[in-house]
């Protein structure tokens, strides 16, 4: 049930459009548009069929975002804007420090992260996210989840252990947390990767981690203070394993 604050919108057999910007919602269609303004909470329901869109704006401010396979929900300071059963969801910041969790569906989810541009996907379903900070996509529902985690052009960091991989630089911080395959790659700047607690051979392994071209890198035990170089970087690639 919803308060006095609240408002709902629901779709239409069409393709529907919900888009919130500076306190204002609207659901809309090229037949139709319906819109509410200064409302604190705002749930959009896309449950009529069609192939229905969420573009999300942030407040300017310091901002979350919660996406999993059936909702998305944005929330800041005095306001809460939720998307309900959307096949595509948009979300841009445009100021504050802004932080996003995604979480994978029961299928094969795909995570692609650039700074400034990250999208997970499954089939039937995406989660974009433009401008946000800090993004952690975590893989807990099942399905073979593969995460790809791409340098900036500036000289950026990268570790990855037995249960999530963390890339970051000036202005973003990628986080893949449980994903079965993870891809890092360096293509710009001096870029050093880290590798903890790696152990076994490909046979019966729970995570794979790849590495692309990085200038450093090196291994250490998670109760080791102290990492250990490796005397070359990574060429081209390099595979690690954990079971």
């Amino acid at each position: 049930m919803l308060d006095d604050d609240s408002a709902k919108l629901v779709d239409t057999p069409n393709d529907d459009v919900f888009a919130v910007q500076n306190g204002q919602a609207s659901l809309a269609n090229e037949h139709y548009v319906s819109r509410v303004t200064g409302f604190e909470t705002v749930l959009a329901l896309a449950i009529e069929g069609g192939h229905d869109i969420a573009m999300l704006r942030d407040s300017g401010g310091d901002d979350e975002l919660f996406a999993d396979g059936d909702q998305a929900v944005v929330a800041g300071d005095g306001y809460v804007y939720r998307a309900k059963h959307f096949e595509d969801v948009v979300l841009e910041a445009s100021g504050g420090y802004n932080t996003a969790t995604v979480f994978d569906t029961t299928g094969a989810d795909e995570f692609d992260a650039h700074p400034g541009d990250v999208t997970m996907r499954s089939e039937g379903r995406s989660v974009r996210l433009i401008n946000v900070d800090e993004v952690r996509a975590v893989s807990s529902s099942g399905g073979r989840d593969v995460a790809r985690l791409y340098d900036s052009t500036a000289d950026d960091e990268y570790s990855t252990s037995p249960r999530e991989s963390v890339m970051q630089g000036v202005d973003y911080r990628h986080v893949a947390r449980d994903f079965a395959i993870t891809r890092a790659y360096a293509t710009g700047g001096d870029d050093a990767a880290e590798v903890i607690d790696a152990q076994g051979t490909a046979e019966d392994y729970v995570r794979l981690a790849w590495l692309y071209d990085f200038d450093q890198l090196a291994e250490r035990d998670s109760d080791d203070d102290q990492s250990t170089p490796y005397e070359t970087a990574v060429d081209e690639v390099m595979q690690f394993y954990w079971r």
